[in-house]
């Protein structure tokens, strides 16, 4: 997944592609609230992620391990609009 910009510097905040960041919850199924409790971090933190605004190395490790944790859902990426389909 490559759904984050290089910082400028190893100190500098990230900021996530919200569109991936949503293709990647709605193929398993959860929504913000939800993905916020099982990543470990405060929704409001969550909700930074999804408006493209800073998040910290510590939040983006976060989402990433959660996100390997979960499943996708079977089929959703035929349902998904904007998620890649597999041949």
């Amino acid at each position: 997944m490559t759904a984050v910009h290089p910082p400028a510097s190893p100190r500098a905040p990230l900021r996530l592609r919200a569109d991936l960041l949503r293709t990647e919850l709605a193929l398993r199924g959860i929504n913000q609230e939800q993905f916020a409790e099982i990543a470990g971090l405060a929704p409001p933190t969550v909700s930074h992620a999804f408006t493209g605004r800073p998040i910290s190395a510590q939040t983006l490790q976060k989402i990433v391990v959660a996100l390997e944790r979960l499943p996708k859902t079977p089929g959703a990426a035929e349902l998904v609009a904007g998620a890649p389909i597999a041949s």
